[in-house]
């Protein structure tokens, strides 16, 4: 039986994907302003890319910029994420201070989603997290292509075992094919085996389609653009509002 996922009255997993906006400067002054822009763009949530923050080593620093995200946005929900280098982040981390700085946004009580990857996750992450009350996204990144169709299924099925909140994959296409397997990946898993919200991204102009087409293949997300992208291949918030908006319209 399906559950979405209800944050801050926002409902994920039902009728068109929600947009997330991401936030990758790298300064607290430029954080703050596009944290700004984000809520004036009406966005439906917000992800901050502390991988991309200068002194993310400082815990001080980035609880203080936690808080004053949190003062800009109000009620906007927002997702935690420090992408590793192997996955296609901006610094380099060590296990132990990866953990540690996920658990202190997860008890920080500011933020909603704390995005663990799963092949990074160890030490019961996760279950850390939640006990903070706070929900979890397990994420999958390749930057370098897409494996195959069972394999992305299967990392679907590992990121449910493990109790994640939102089931994430994201994924380098080299062709038509990779979005086709990508694509069925995320429909195999939401038709028959999903209790829970999942996305599903093909990155780059050859996976476009997969970010406007969640609502037929059952990705309950997508990742939208404000000026700098975080991905490539995400596509400008206004002009991505009203495609959903289209495809829903032509589905419903």
């Amino acid at each position: 039986m399906k559950a979405n996922c209800y944050i801050r009255g926002l409902e994920i997993g039902t009728g068109e994907p929600k947009i997330v906006l991401p936030i990758s400067e790298h300064t607290e002054k430029a954080i703050l302003e596009k944290a700004k822009r984000c809520v004036e763009a009406k966005t439906d949530l917000i992800e901050w890319r502390v991988d991309a923050f200068e002194s993310f080593q400082d815990p001080d620093h980035v609880n203080r910029i936690l808080k004053g995200i949190r003062k800009v946005i109000g009620n906007v929900p927002l997702i935690f994420t420090f992408r590793t280098q192997r996955e296609g982040g901006n610094a380099f981390i060590l296990p132990n201070d990866y953990r540690r700085l996920n658990l202190q946004a997860a008890k920080s009580g500011i933020v909603d989603f704390v995005d663990v990857e799963i092949e990074t996750e160890a030490d019961g992450l996760i279950e850390a997290v939640h006990e903070a009350e706070t929900r979890v996204i397990a994420s999958f990144h390749d930057f370098n292509g897409t494996p195959d169709r069972q394999f992305l299924l299967e990392k679907f099925k590992k990121m449910q075992a493990a109790n994640a909140d939102v089931l994430k994959i994201a994924v380098m296409p080299k062709d038509a094919a990779d979005v086709s397997d990508l694509l069925w990946a995320s429909s195999e898993m939401h038709l028959h085996y999903a209790d829970r919200p999942l996305i599903a991204i093909s990155m780059g102009a050859l996976g476009v389609v997969s970010r406007i087409s969640g609502e037929i293949f059952g990705s309950s997300m997508t990742f939208g653009a404000l000026g700098s992208v975080s991905a490539p291949g995400q596509i400008e918030i206004h002009r991505l509002r009203d495609i959903l908006k289209t495809m829903h319209q032509l589905n419903s």
